[in-house]
């Protein structure tokens, strides 16, 4: 008959017999880690160790969570499509165009266009400058004015000249509109000459002047063509 000593709390107890020791293995009073202890053995070993003393851990059952996101499962490789393999050797791949290129080509394009605004704005300038010399039609007591910039102590001489009989005065004004120099004498061509004291825009005005009836000339009073020049350009 087996007896059986166990330990507990550093105390020694029993013998028990096979029978009893087997039912305070399932009731709890023994543990798996406590030692234990009969005759043949060589030294004390844990409760656990003896062969059909405790039944076997159940395994747990996971319980899956409805909320839980499930991994999709992994496919088969050869549900995957395979590439299909190309049958004209000949072929040559696309080659990318390159950013650096790219940056080139809009840099290019830029500067082209800067030049083409500058020339255009260069040219209106050209096209817009006064004339000279410039030539103009005048009905009966129209003026004709322009208005052109000259440099201080650079002499210079305006005239104007006619095709027909009529009284075509010439008069020069400074950029505040004061009177600088005329001539406004009967005849159908004038000229007037003056140095600028400072740089700055004259304006130049051709009068086809109404004769006073008094003087006797009506058929002098008629449209004409002039021609207004001046120098230094």
């Amino acid at each position: 008959m087996n007896e059986w000593y166990y330990a507990k709390q550093g105390q020694q107890l029993g013998p028990v017999t096979d029978e009893v020791f087997r039912s305070m293995a399932a009731s709890g009073e023994l543990s798996p880690a406590d030692l234990v202890w009969k005759e043949g053995m060589a030294n004390w070993a844990p409760a656990r160790t003896v062969p059909g003393l405790f039944a076997a851990p159940t395994p747990k059952v996971r319980v899956a969570d409805p909320y839980e996101v499930q991994p999709e499962p992994e496919r088969p490789a050869a549900a995957y499509p395979q590439p299909v393999e190309e049958e004209d050797n000949d072929y040559v791949p696309r080659r990318r165009s390159q950013p650096r290129r790219n940056g080139l080509v809009i840099g290019i394009a830029a500067t082209v266009g800067v030049l083409v605004l500058v020339g255009i704005v260069i040219l209106l300038i050209v096209l817009l400058r006064p004339g000279n010399p410039r030539t103009f039609s005048l009905g009966v007591n129209q003026k004709y004015d322009v208005e052109v910039e000259f440099k201080a102590g650079v002499p210079v001489q305006v005239t104007v000249t006619s095709v027909h009989d009529s009284d075509v005065d010439l008069f020069v004004y400074d950029s505040k509109g004061r009177q600088v120099v005329f001539d406004d004498g009967p005849s159908k061509d004038a000229r007037v000459t003056f140095t600028p004291t400072q740089t700055q825009t004259y304006k130049i005005v051709v009068w086809n002047r109404l004769l006073d009836p008094r003087v006797m000339q009506n058929h002098r009073n008629r449209s004409n063509s002039c021609t207004l020049q001046w120098t230094p350009p």
